[in-house]
């Protein structure tokens, strides 16, 4: 509908760390001025996530054939048919960028774009702290330059306890496919940019 619309758009994505992404939207969530403040804890609103993803078959049921299940003819159909259904209000497939990105480079297609040309990705600490980013966007957009302010990455700020170290292992350990994937579709400019140290 954007490309019907305004077909000279150029699109930004801007994408984070993805545990973090997650943990701090889970944070904004239930922050008490937006009366979620009994949003069920954190290991219990994503692992109802996960399982809804595998329900739909975006994720397979034994999350050790994440690999295989990549890039299939059934994982792309499930994943359509998953976002139509549920309209983006799920959290952990927002994580999971390669599968975004995928998805807007078929929609761009159809229209005659092409995802290298009309859409740029950052991540969202560099666009903050390095100046030379946010140039670069100003000038793909053929916009004048702006001053630019550098400033330290924005931190999650808690409103919950920490996300437990096993259990972001365990998130890192199915995101990390699909980062992997990330990395392909972007290039080696962003090869290991969320890999965990």
């Amino acid at each position: 509908a954007i490309m019907c619309t305004i077909p000279w758009v150029k699109l930004i994505a801007i994408i984070r760390e993805p545990v973090e992404r997650l943990f701090s939207h889970y944070n904004f969530l239930k922050d008490p001025t937006k009366h979620n403040a009994d949003l069920a804890p954190f290991e219990t609103f994503v692992q109802r996530d996960i399982k809804g993803l595998q329900h739909n078959g975006v994720l397979p049921k034994d999350l050790k054939q994440i690999s295989s299940h990549m890039g299939s003819k059934a994982e792309a159909d499930a994943y359509l048919k998953y976002q139509a259904l549920h309209h983006g209000e799920r959290q952990f497939i927002r994580s999971l960028y390669a599968l975004q990105l995928e998805g807007w480079e078929r929609s761009l297609k159809r229209v005659g774009k092409d995802i290298r040309k009309d859409m740029r990705v950052v991540i969202s600490s560099e666009v903050k702290s390095n100046p030379n980013v946010t140039r670069d966007l100003l000038d793909w957009l053929g916009l004048e330059p702006q001053p630019h302010e550098v400033r330290e990455a924005m931190k999650t700020r808690y409103t919950s306890v920490p996300i437990d170290p096993k259990f972001k292992e365990y998130l890192n350990s199915i995101i990390a496919p699909y980062n992997k994937r990330l990395y392909n579709f972007l290039g080696k400019d962003y090869e290991g940019i969320f890999d965990q140290n």
